[in-house]
């Protein structure tokens, strides 16, 4: 699906906000391209972290709003920007469809252990042998008792990282953070011809992604997904999609309004300053990407599948760019990924060794741990 692609990017990129603060916190000055100069600041100061925990409070705050956003250090408030149509392609499930839902959903999880390799314990189609991650191969974070109202997924540490490629592109790739299956009685669902004997399920996503017929182009966004699952679990094919949303492989989807991010942005040597969050407010989904210091946001409906409903589980990683394609990283590369969770519990949150994307990179995973406290999460580490 994906062909050899140049990037045209800008010719200089500073991603600091004063001079005051570049010469205290850059970290590293790194041409990536002729012509192109990205500043890396550090992922977090005191004062940016405080900015920003205060920015995403008053996101949320204000989701009820809708819409497209951006924020830059140290903008006190958040300025509306102009929204732009999501890719209008699928991501997640080019792959295939998981054969057994129930199969996934009622087995206990495997905590704490590398991830066995056969295709049922990792709850996905990966035959290889080795735990590539994507295409059913991930960890995730589970929680019992109250649904989600946020997670985020970040990378605290990044080391030998020096290129990354999705089909011959360099810095093409996608980052995804994902719920899993859940029953729904959205309007969605309710405006769906399903087969007899099915019950409707949906799938979000919480996107950045590029649009691969112009790969200098990317974007934030939610990307919303409908199924029939039969009584035993299995997924069937829906009879007919409802109104404005697209059918693929017998499984319906459809797009929020994105966000336009600077190419920029995607560079891989910027790896350590991207966080992807998901949250739930004022009965709106919000999808915020950090970047550095700067913020981009879209708030949209949460009815489209009531994800407050069933939101216990979340899937967060780098993968290929879309159409089940694959992000490829430089031998000796090493990333560590953070998935938090708020769900008004200080408990840890489980892992668990099924993913739902059809997406893949070629990093193997490691074991992952569970910490509760103010703000749990899991985290692991997934290395070539």
């Amino acid at each position: 699906m994906f062909r050899t692609r140049s990037l045209a990017l800008p010719a200089a990129i500073l991603l600091c906000i004063s001079s005051s603060f570049c010469s205290e916190n850059v970290v590293a000055q790194e041409k990536i391209y002729p012509g192109q100069v990205v500043i890396n600041p550090p992922q977090a100061t005191k004062e940016f972290a405080e900015w920003r925990e205060g920015m995403t409070q008053k996101r949320d705050a204000m989701a009820s709003e809708g819409g497209c956003f951006k924020a830059t250090f140290p903008d006190s408030e958040w300025e509306a920007v102009s929204c732009s149509s999501a890719p209008a392609y699928p991501v997640g499930r080019a792959g295939g469809f998981p054969s057994h839902l129930a199969e996934q959903v009622g087995r206990g999880p495997v905590t704490g252990t590398e991830p066995e390799t056969t295709a049922e314990s990792a709850g996905g189609t990966n035959q290889s042998g080795i735990n590539t991650v994507g295409n059913g191969t991930a960890w995730a974070a589970k929680v019992s008792g109250s649904y989600l109202t946020s997670s985020e997924g970040s990378f605290p540490s990044v080391t030998g990282v020096t290129s990354e490629n999705d089909g011959g592109t360099a810095n093409l790739y996608g980052l995804q953070l994902n719920s899993y299956f859940f029953p729904s009685n959205s309007t969605a669902c309710q405006g769906a011809r399903l087969p007899s004997g099915t019950s409707c399920y949906q799938w979000e996503q919480f996107l950045y992604t590029p649009e691969y017929t112009n790969s200098t182009q990317y974007y934030v966004y939610i990307q919303y997904w409908l199924f029939a699952v039969t009584s035993s679990g299995n997924f069937s094919s829906v009879r007919k999609c409802p109104s404005g949303w697209s059918n693929y492989s017998g499984q319906c989807y459809k797009n929020s309004n994105a966000v336009t991010v600077p190419a920029s942005v995607q560079v891989i040597s910027n790896l350590a300053n991207l966080k992807l969050k998901g949250s739930i407010a004022s009965g709106n989904d919000t999808v915020t990407l950090t970047n550095g210091t700067t913020l981009y946001s879209v708030s949209a409906s949460d009815g489209v599948t009531n994800l407050a409903s069933g939101w216990n589980y979340s899937e967060f990683n780098l993968f290929g760019a879309g159409g089940g394609s694959a992000a490829t990283f430089n031998s000796g590369s090493s990333i560590t990924v953070k998935i938090s969770m708020n769900n008004g519990s200080t408990a840890a949150p489980t892992c668990v060794n099924y993913g739902t994307t059809g997406e893949t990179n070629n990093l193997n995973l490691g074991p992952c741990t569970g910490t509760g406290g103010t703000s749990p999460y899991i985290q692991f580490t997934e290395s070539n």
